[in-house]
């Protein structure tokens, strides 16, 4: 049986490529690929209902391998308005929401943690397990360290698991230690 390749590299195709997506042709594309022009389809994750139903949105579901290739200079493109709208910075991102972390203990119990989640999608760059965040608030910059990143574990999955990077395009959550009042829903945090 013969492996499956990329149909934009003719790179095999792993089954453990989490950023790997198919084409609304039916052409699979590896994620390295995905990768390149992720910045023009950010993936998202939509709640449908109050039962906490939701649904990854992957618009390169609707895109055919044409427009796909042809979309890869277009998304140069953007990247470089992207770094020229933020400064030099090495990644950015869009918050969506920031909460407190929230363990169970054990017999139905649930523990307050130190650890907030600030989740959204990266603009720009990727984001790291390591850094520092910083938010200007009129004269005051408030700086955050980041304890670690997650991303999705898998399609069918909101739950979140340690990862090393939250890549461009991507949807992901930047754990931090301690509240974090400062950032706000549609900030775009950049990261320098």
């Amino acid at each position: 049986m013969k492996n499956k390749v990329c149909a934009c590299c003719g790179g095999e195709l792993s089954k453990k490529d989490r950023f790997a997506s198919v084409l609304s042709d039916g052409s699979e594309v590896c994620g390295r690929c995905v990768g390149e022009v992720r910045i023009l389809y950010p993936k998202s994750l939509t709640v449908l209902d109050l039962d906490d139903d939701f649904e990854w949105i992957d618009p390169l579901h609707d895109v055919s391998l044409e427009a796909f290739l042809a979309s890869k200079q277009r998304a140069a493109g953007e990247r470089a308005a992207r770094w020229e709208k933020y400064g030099p910075a090495f990644a950015c991102f869009e918050v969506d929401e920031t909460f407190r972390i929230i363990r169970d203990v054990g017999r139905g119990r649930k523990a307050f943690t130190d650890e907030y989640a600030i989740t959204g999608t990266v603009l720009l760059g990727e984001i790291r397990g390591i850094g520092v965040l910083r938010v200007r608030r009129r004269e005051k910059v408030y700086t955050k360290e980041i304890k670690r990143v997650e991303l999705p574990g898998d399609e069918r999955s909101t739950v979140m698991t340690k990862a090393e990077a939250i890549p461009e395009g991507c949807f992901g959550q930047i754990i931090v230690t301690g509240d974090a009042p400062y950032i706000y829903p549609g900030d775009v945090l950049v990261l320098k």
